[in-house]
Formats: structure tokens, C-alpha cells, sequence
């Protein structure tokens, strides 16, 4: 229908697992409106998809390259497109660059813990309900603090690969509920 001279911004997003959502934004026709529809479009096609031919994305940032391998290993068995970080500061910049669609997050890291790193993607909106599991060989209370940020599961070093499987699963799943 008529608009009376609004802007009318259809914004598509593919989400992981073929889910596409769709949001219709009218925009008031002031002289501003041209600049909001060029940073929402500009913002809209600087975020990659998710996932690679629909397989679920996940982001492993430890800084031991031994597990990233193992997990890598075991994730891509499983259908799943590995990426990895080997720090929280190079976590934080593969998260600038696209949103996976889970964050496997050690949390004895360099430069920036695994606890900073969750306190950044909780605080981010586009990340802030993005799925993340936490790991670590520390026996504190860790797990507790990490719960308390907003980590959706905890796994203990040495992972097991059955469990991992099992958890991914389960979170990514409870992700799309």
C-alpha cells in the first residue's frame, strides 16, 4: 500500500540449519531516513552467513593447537564447519568478522581469558545469546563463574569426543528452540 512517503527496508537473515528470518522496517519519510536505510543496508551486508552449505558454524578458541586440532577433527566428522582462534583477542576478531553459530571457549587463554571473552559476547546484541560452551583444566570455580556469565554448558579438559559431540549437539539444538 502507500507508504505517504516512507521507506519501506525488507532485512533477511539466514540463520544456521536453513532458518530464514525476515523483518520489515518502515522508516518515516524525514530527511534522515535515506542514511538509517544506507547504515542498516550496509550493516545487513557486511554479516556473512552462517555456516557453509547449511552446515552449523562453530568457532573453537583455545590456545593449544593440539586440542584445537582434536576438536576440529572430531566437529568435522560430524558435519560441522570448524573455524578457530588461538587466543580471546583473535576470538573476539573472527566474532567481528561473522557470527558462528556455537563458540567452543577455553578459558586459560592469553591476552584475554575465556571469562572476558564471554563477558564481551554476552555484552555485544549481536552476539548476546549466541551459544557458547566453555572449557577448562582448572579445578576451581571456574565453571560457576563462567555459568554466572551466560555460558550455556562445561566441559572438562581432557575432552572427551563423544561428549563434545553430545553437548554441540544438545546446545545448538536447544539454540533453535
Amino acid at each position: 500500500g502507500d507508504l505517504n512517503g516512507a521507506a519501506a527496508l525488507q532485512v533477511l537473515r539466514v540463520f544456521g540449519y536453513g532458518l530464514l528470518a525476515s523483518l520489515i522496517l518502515i522508516l518515516p519519510a524525514y530527511p534522515a531516513t535515506s542514511i538509517v536505510r544506507e547504515r542498516v543496508q550496509a550493516a545487513v551486508v557486511a554479516e556473512p552467513v552462517p555456516g557453509d552449505g547449511g552446515r552449523p558454524r562453530v568457532l573453537v578458541a583455545d590456545d593449544d593447537p593440539q586440542m584445537r586440532r582434536l576438536i576440529r577433527t572430531v566437529l568435522e566428522r560430524e558435519g560441522y564447519d570448524v573455524h578457530e582462534a588461538a587466543d580471546g583477542l583473535d576470538a573476539l576478531d573472527a566474532l567481528d568478522k561473522g557470527t558462528p553459530d556455537l563458540v567452543l571457549l577455553d578459558m586459560g587463554m592469553p591476552r584475554l581469558d575465556g571469562l572476558g571473552v564471554l563477558e564481551e559476547i554476552r555484552a555485544r546484541v549481536r552476539t548476546s545469546v549466541l551459544p557458547v560452551i566453555v572449557f577448562t583444566a582448572r579445578a576451581d570455580d571456574t565453571e560457576a563463574k563462567a555459568l554466572d556469565l551466560g555460558a550455556d554448558d562445561f566441559l572438562t579438559k581432557p575432552v572427551q569426543p563423544r561428549s563434545l559431540i553430545a553437548r554441540v549437539k544438545v546446545v545448538l539444538k536447544r539454540a533453535r528452540t
